[in-house]
């Protein structure tokens, strides 16, 4: 199967649909975070930010769920299995289903609530947390489902839909004087709700014989399980890690170092988010690819890569530029010149980072997971040895992140070897190598 010219459009326009979701994500949280800062104060929005955290956590603490649904539903397109993709979507959403409902019965069971800084305020949003969460990571995966069908304009219709119905719902609340957190949780967790209904309906429109309520399968319920897991450690570790670094920034170098960080490192990781975004399309597309055709699922390497660097080099450079009219708006001038190195420190190890994503997204649609679950943790470890022993906070958080760099290139040379890739991961091949021609190799199997 060859890429053509409509395939080719079809992903262009996948990745700017992916792009343009995620931009108005990013629009609705601010918004959301503005307006509720000033409805509730500074101290009830200090307690729902802590909520917050964890039910915008759902795209890295999903159990890798999204991602193997996305790949189990491409593949199961790809050889018209529909049956297969039904029973992997059900297999997800019940293990949403049991997770979520275990997790709201140990905190309904928990006899007091724990004392600190924000109290009872805190645990009234804990007691409905794991169903918002639960309704989020839902809403994710039939997403997923609909993203492994390449209807990324259903999916981010619905996705922003629904954020903007949670935000509104929020911010009403909130204006009529309502503070219980528990109640402005829900109000948000309902436009998650409506995109994950939406998302069902729309996959059914999109694959008639699709139905969620299919039987269980074990042989598709495994397979989720195991990918997801995979995934989920390679997403995990770093995470883990990060918190682990701005706790040590902290105790280090002092809370005003790990503010900075914290700004620092959220200006820094714009382009690469953006770029991800981009890139998001690329999954199902591999997945198809790699079952027809090597050489074309090569091919597509080389052509994704080489645009990833023709685009993200440039953004980094030109961000990179700005650090000083970024430093200058956000942090007192005091911490302006080691905001300014910490951001471009970290944006050029993003950029970085960036040219070596295609491979990695690929791979998973390979299944060939455990090279980046291996390095991104091994590089987790290497990171926080790193900074402990750095002199300053810049030279620590660069230091982090430049060893996360060298764990995903390191599991990008593995992939690189193991699916027949080249090396460097801008080159670009128009698939006519001789070592590959006439080579093409077929894999109908799931």
């Amino acid at each position: 199967m060859r890429i053509t010219p409509p395939d080719a459009r079809r992903l262009l326009t996948n990745s700017g649909i992916a792009l343009a979701g995620r931009v108005a994500g990013i629009l609705l949280s601010l918004g959301l975070a503005i307006g509720l800062y000033r409805l509730l104060g500074p101290d009830a929005y200090g307690a729902w930010s802590l909520l917050a955290a964890v039910l915008t956590s759902t795209a890295v603490l999903d159990l890798g769920l999204a991602g193997a649904v996305e790949r189990e539903v491409a593949a199961s397109m790809a050889v018209g299995a529909p049956t297969r993709a039904a029973a992997a979507v059900t297999s997800a959403l019940g293990i949403v289903a049991v997770v979520s409902l275990v997790a709201e019965l140990l905190v309904l069971a928990w006899p007091v609530a724990p004392a600190g800084a924000f109290g009872a305020a805190v645990w009234e949003g804990v007691r409905v947390l794991p169903v918002a969460f639960g309704i989020g990571l839902a809403a994710l995966v039939a997403g997923a489902g609909l993203t492994g069908v390449e209807r990324f304009a259903a999916h981010h219709v619905w996705r922003t839909g629904g954020l903007a119905v949670g935000t509104a719902l929020t911010l009403a609340l909130a204006a009529s004087g309502v503070q219980r957190l528990d109640g402005l949780v829900l109000a948000y967790a309902s436009g998650t709700a409506l995109a994950g209904v939406g998302s069902v309906v729309a996959l059914h429109r999109t694959w008639p014989s699709w139905r969620a309520w299919r039987g269980f399968d074990a042989a598709p319920f495994a397979d989720i399980l195991h990918l997801g897991l995979a995934l989920q450690a390679a997403s995990v570790g770093p995470l883990l890690a990060d918190f682990a670094l701005r706790w040590m920034l902290g105790t280090r170098f002092g809370a005003a170092a790990a503010g900075v960080y914290d700004l620092a490192g959220r200006a820094a990781i714009v382009p690469r988010s953006l770029g991800g975004a981009l890139l998001s399309a690329v999954v199902p597309v591999s997945v198809r690819l790699y079952q027809t055709s090597r050489d074309e699922f090569a091919a597509l390497h080389d052509r994704v890569s080489a645009a990833a660097a023709a685009v993200m080099l440039p953004a980094t450079l030109a961000a990179m530029l700005v650090t000083p009219l970024v430093a200058a708006w956000l942090v007192t001038p005091e911490a302006r010149p080691v905001f300014a190195w910490t951001m471009a420190g970290l944006l050029a190890c993003h950029g970085l980072v960036t040219l070596w994503v295609p491979r990695l997204l690929m791979a998973r649609g390979a299944r060939l997971v455990w090279p980046e679950a291996l390095g991104a943790t091994l590089a987790a470890v290497a990171a926080l040895a790193l900074a402990a022993v750095a002199p300053s906070m810049p030279v620590a958080a660069v230091g982090f992140w430049l060893a996360h760099l060298v764990g995903l290139a390191l599991a990008g040379a593995v992939v690189a070897r193991r699916l027949g890739l080249h090396a460097l991961p801008m080159a670009w091949r128009r698939g006519s190598s001789a070592l590959r021609r006439g080579r093409t190799r077929s894999s109908p199997t799931l």
